[in-house]
């Protein structure tokens, strides 16, 4: 299935034109012409953004669950995709090292680009 055609029945489950449904996720409409006359998939930011506004998974967005509800236990995990260079990859963090992550996510906001390389090495050097 593609990606346009889960994000049309997603929209069709909640009562909304797809081009709504764009609009209050906060892209354009001609982003939902793209997917669906092009097979374009959108990009990480708006998957995220258009699965947090259904309530389902950036794994279900993508076809690689049938399950489109995300966990509710606390035992949560978070898939973290790399989209660049060639494909997708896919990595499953630790359940219980979500809540860290979600801290550090938002503290990571507010520093700069540099200062975000210079955590990152830290982090990989940690390994």
């Amino acid at each position: 299935m593609l990606f346009y055609d889960k994000f049309k029945d997603l929209c069709k489950e909640k009562g909304l034109k797809p081009s709504r449904a764009a609009i209050e996720c906060g892209f354009s409409k001609g982003s939902v012409s793209r997917w669906k006359n092009d097979g374009k998939i959108p990009n990480r930011e708006i998957i995220v953004k258009i699965a947090e506004y259904f309530g389902v998974t950036v794994d279900y967005l993508l076809g690689n669950e049938q399950n489109k509800n995300p966990p509710t236990s606390n035992t949560e995990t978070w898939t973290v995709y790399n989209f660049e260079g060639n494909g997708t990859h896919a990595t499953t963090v630790n359940p219980n090292n979500v809540n860290a992550l979600k801290k550090l996510l938002n503290a990571a906001g507010e520093l700069t680009p540099e200062q975000i390389e210079a955590l990152i090495k830290v982090a990989e050097t940690m390994k």
